[in-house]
């Protein structure tokens, strides 16, 4: 089986899925299943996970959509001040090259954005 290429943006979008899972969701949701690697070890064109919600026991899957959403409406529509717009908006772009600078809390965000159209828990 050949390997799959994956866009920049792609990659980017797995970092941010996996870091959320690893450590920035954690506080609000159980990972019931994560894959990130095929049955030899090789990375997945598309990092995916199964969650559950600890507060209200509802189940979400994540996937690059997710992530995509969550950016976007960061980055557009989510009402906050100048200056995190323009971080979200520089986010978004960055995306595109994965060049993206984020940590456990911005992929938390992006998730919660991504499902939930809002930031629920913090």
């Amino acid at each position: 089986m050949g390997t799959k290429t994956i866009s920049k943006r792609q990659e980017a979008y797995n970092m941010i899925l996996t870091t959320a899972i690893e450590g920035g969701i954690n506080y609000w949701a159980f990972c019931q299943e994560y894959q990130w690697c095929d049955e030899d070890g090789n990375d997945l064109p598309e990092v995916t996970a199964t969650i559950k919600d600890l507060e209200d026991g509802r189940v979400h899957y994540l996937d690059q959509s997710v992530i995509a959403r969550g950016l976007s409406r960061l980055a557009r529509e989510i009402e906050m001040s100048t200056h995190g717009r323009r971080y979200w908006r520089t986010a978004y772009k960055d995306a595109a090259t994965n060049d993206f600078d984020f940590d456990v809390a911005d992929a938390d965000r992006i998730v919660q954005v991504g499902l939930f159209n809002e930031i629920v828990y913090c």
